[in-house]
């Protein structure tokens, strides 16, 4: 597993925008990569505008709490926890099929690296979507918390 200075794991994000689909929502491959474990697989589908967006707000919410914080994939039971204990920031990777959530992988991880790959993906979400001309409620929101974050990169 690959590891920073400080013995936390790297946590990439992985997109392929190669993939992305408009219907009524833009779906497409996202999902973590923590050394040789990816969650909740590899080339996982999911709907990244929507959930980009909603790991941002879960960052927003770490920041200003001790607590556990959840960032969710909307497609199947899948979610991973952010919680901060001891000094350490801990990634924790949730399955729950029917409410008996499992923990699949579970490690301290940079909080700052982490927070660095969601944004990052967020902003290249935002510029993949303007270079294939699509717009949305969903492209709109998620474009304004890239631009609040100084990370546009949209033309």
């Amino acid at each position: 597993m690959t590891s920073n200075a400080n013995g936390c794991a790297d946590v990439l994000v992985r997109l392929n925008p190669s993939t992305f689909e408009k219907r009524r929502n833009i779906t497409g491959e996202i999902w973590l990569q923590v050394g040789d474990f990816s969650f909740p697989a590899q080339e996982w589908t999911d709907f990244p505008v929507i959930i980009l967006s909603w790991w941002l707000d879960a960052l927003d919410t770490l920041h200003s709490t001790n607590g556990a914080t959840e960032f969710l994939f909307m497609d199947g039971p899948y979610s991973f926890t952010v919680s901060q204990r001891n000094g350490e920031c801990i990634l924790e990777c949730i399955e729950d099929p029917r409410g008996d959530k499992e923990s699949l992988w579970q490690g301290p991880v940079s909080l700052n690296g982490l927070a660095s790959q969601v944004r990052g993906a967020a902003a290249s979400v935002v510029q993949e979507c303007h270079r294939l001309g699509w717009t949305t409620p969903d492209t709109s929101s998620l474009e304004l918390k890239v631009a609040a974050l100084g990370g546009s990169q949209s033309a």
